[in-house]
């Protein structure tokens, strides 16, 4: 008899212990790396790791593999085998194969919702095999192949039906897994930092070398292989960084700004990149008290906006008109020498004089993947306001943000 499928331990216990391991593993990190390494680029080796792939039964592949007779009822009384009205126990089984994809181990777990009776069938070889008994003596052909069809159309609709169940179950799991994986990352290295504050704040001489060191938990289940990110040997230090919420303020002033242009064609159109900015420089040292300017040395260059806060820049943009897309990467080019290693916010206004704006934005967003730097999209605001995940040219675990505001200048 095939065994019985979705009809084992529920998925969520499955989710649970995976929960557990990633915790396990990150805690053990050593500290150096931890604080170091590239967070997205560390959740992504644990999603590639723990994510599922839902199943996806594709019935439309099925093939018979095998159709052979089943021994008739045979019985051994007293040394003799006595064989009674054969046909009546002659059978005949066809063996129905399915490819899937997705997680195979899926077939043996309850979803938080299943179907029963649970189908039967055996899993092997990305395929599911489904065996159906008839008697061919039974009735004409025809009659035989309309119930052995119905048979089989059953077991699929309750296959399909259960993994419908399951499914649902996964794409929740897949889409909360990296915002687990980044609380505990954040977590972990909160109470790192939190500790070394303690510390320091003791006054008193560090003479244990080990300290900052974390003691690795054996894994419970099995061998966690995870492709890591790599660091330098360097020591962490920690660096000043802006908020999120305060990058997104300085985005949406300018963006407001801009707007402001846009509606106002006949006093914007005859300006150059450089008037542009002073404008927007005017209307932002309005909010942040004489804090941003312009064509400030940074790093290896000058930026055209820079907002400094407290002795440190915090938000660094460059304004460009819209040349083309070789000449859009070489101002991410740009940008990018210009920020230091602490900076971790920057943006880049685009203006476009020329007619096909929306064509300009679809150059836009189909060039940013093309950058060495480039990580990967982390928020589309809409089609004129991008955000994107970048490294920094010197180290590819420093990460900052590049956001694209893009916006027309019509002619008068």
């Amino acid at each position: 008899m095939c065994p019985m499928l979705f009809y084992g331990s529920y998925l969520r216990d499955w989710f649970e212990t995976i929960y557990s391991e990633i915790t396990q593993k990150i805690n053990g990190f050593d500290r150096n790396y931890l604080l170091k390494v590239s967070e997205s680029d560390l959740i992504d080796s644990f999603k590639e790791k723990y994510s599922f792939s839902p199943l996806i039964l594709k019935k439309e592949e099925k093939e018979i593999a095998r159709c052979e007779d089943i021994d008739p009822l045979i019985s051994n009384f007293s040394g003799r085998l006595i064989i009674a009205n054969l046909s009546q126990y002659e059978k005949t089984e066809l063996l129905v194969s399915i490819p899937f994809g997705g997680n195979s181990e899926l077939f043996f777990y309850r979803g938080s919702r299943y179907y029963e009776p649970p189908p039967q069938g055996e899993i092997r070889d990305n395929k599911v095999f489904l065996s159906i008994q008839f008697q061919p003596s039974s009735s004409s052909e025809e009659k035989i192949a309309e119930e052995v069809t119905k048979r089989l159309e059953t077991s699929i609709s309750l296959i399909e039906k259960n993994i419908e169940y399951i499914n649902n179950d996964v794409v929740i799991f897949n889409k909360n897994l990296p915002l687990f994986i980044q609380d505990k990352i954040r977590h972990r290295k909160e109470k790192l930092l939190r500790d070394e504050r303690i510390v320091t704040a003791l006054n008193i001489p560090l003479t244990n070398s080990k300290f900052g060191k974390t003691f690795l938990i054996p894994d419970i289940k099995q061998k966690i292989l995870i492709k890591l990110p790599e660091v330098g040997k360097e020591e962490f230090v920690p660096e000043p960084t802006m908020s999120d919420e305060y990058y997104t303020t300085i985005l949406k002033i300018i963006q407001i700004m801009i707007t402001a242009m846009e509606r106002s064609p006949l006093t914007f159109s005859k300006l150059s990149e450089e008037e542009i900015r002073d404008f927007i420089l005017v209307y932002l040292n309005g909010i942040f008290e004489w804090s941003a300017t312009g064509e400030t040395f940074n790093e290896y260059g000058k930026t055209d906006i820079l907002i400094n806060h407290n002795g440190k820049n915090v938000f660094i943009a460059e304004c460009k008109f819209w040349n083309g897309e070789k000449s859009f990467l070489s101002a991410i080019d740009q940008l990018l020498s210009y920020a230091s290693w602490r900076d971790t916010k920057i943006a880049i206004i685009i203006f476009n004089k020329k007619k096909n704006f929306s064509e300009v934005l679809q150059k836009i967003e189909s060039a940013i993947p093309n950058h060495k730097n480039y990580k990967k999209r982390v928020q589309k605001e809409n089609a004129s306001n991008l955000k994107y995940l970048f490294h920094h040219n010197d180290d590819k675990n420093r990460e900052l943000y590049l956001s694209v505001l893009a916006f027309e200048i019509p002619p008068k």
